[in-house]
């Protein structure tokens, strides 16, 4: 008898390929906890990418469900403790994203320093006369400050380092030792990182003690000529005293590619400050990440149903 598997959003064919040999597979037809109770019935495995929520009312709704897999690294949208309480196995794929969240930032901090969204504008447009009063900056030199010194925040310092010859500082609550010595990266506060910074790099996990870490008390340190970009989650920073530090001008700019609410509403303060940019949580969105995470996850939740040993579990 096929086991049954319940996807959020779409895996790559191949990981479909997968799963199809061995597994009956559903997809939720919407994100609100009404549908996905309803649909989720039955399943022995849920496999969850950015959207929707897995609470403990979807894993009892399951009914017997023994594995919820993350399509990416994050799990904050994974009621972990319910999940531990019921024995039910969470996994992600930690790596398989990596490489192209760390080059999305690149093309992030590039969009916010040589002011893309302007730019892009005046071709539109055709009004191409007031170009010199908007003169971008160059990345080159420029101190680079990684919050979070994880797989993606050591990446984006590898890049920026070799790339722009950008001098690199990190705040981590994990010393790093050996990767910071690796990059020649230099630990220092967190108060002192958006002090000296230059472009900010937001890789800091979603935790309890992480949300809304980066207020306006630390938007407040940085220079005017500074740029923070978010590349982890919507909630470690305050999006409204980011919003008022725009309008305000009191930063050069900001970039993100995750929200606290997503879809980001059309009225967001944020979407009204001309020195932000942005992309729809799509930073780990490329073809070769894709196949890697989708093929990862779709691996040891067959290896989890079918009883084989897997990977070391998050809970």
């Amino acid at each position: 008898m096929k086991k049954s598997v319940f996807i959020y959003e779409p895996l790559h064919e191949k990981a479909l390929e997968c799963l199809n040999s061995k597994c009956e597979i559903t997809r939720a037809s919407a994100y609100d906890q009404e549908t996905l109770i309803r649909e989720v019935r039955g399943a022995e495995a849920i496999i969850i990418r950015a959207l929707g929520r897995v609470t403990a009312e979807v894993m009892d709704a399951a009914g017997n469900l023994k594995v919820i897999a993350r399509q990416g690294v994050g799990v904050d949208h994974i009621d972990l403790e319910a999940a531990r309480t019921r024995g039910i196995r969470v996994i992600n794929s930690p790596k398989g994203n990596t490489l192209a969240v760390a080059e999305h930032f690149i093309l992030l901090a590039l969009g916010l320093a040589r002011k893309v969204r302007y730019l892009d504008s005046c071709l539109r447009s055709g009004d191409w006369s007031s170009l010199d009063d908007y003169a971008g900056a160059e990345l080159t030199g420029r101190t680079l400050g990684i919050l979070g010194l994880g797989n993606i925040g050591q990446l984006v310092g590898r890049l920026c380092s070799s790339a722009f010859a950008m001098p690199l500082i990190y705040a981590s609550r994990n010393p790093h030792e050996r990767e910071a010595a690796a990059l020649g990266a230099e630990r220092v506060s967190t108060h002192d990182l958006f002090r000296r910074a230059d472009v900010i790099a937001i890789c800091q996990a979603l935790t309890p003690e992480t949300k809304n870490l980066v207020d306006s008390r630390l938007i407040e340190l940085m220079k005017p000529s500074a740029y923070l970009v978010n590349l982890s989650r919507g909630g470690v920073w305050s999006e409204t005293d980011l919003a008022v530090a725009l309008q305000a001008g009191r930063i050069a700019g900001a970039a993100s590619d995750v929200y606290q609410e997503e879809p980001l509403p059309a009225d967001h303060p944020l979407l009204a400050c001309d020195n932000f940019f942005g992309t729809p949580h799509s930073g780990a969105l490329t073809g070769e990440a894709l196949y890697r995470i989708d093929m990862d996850v779709a691996e040891h939740v067959l290896d989890i149903l079918d009883g084989r040993p897997a990977r070391h579990f998050l809970v």
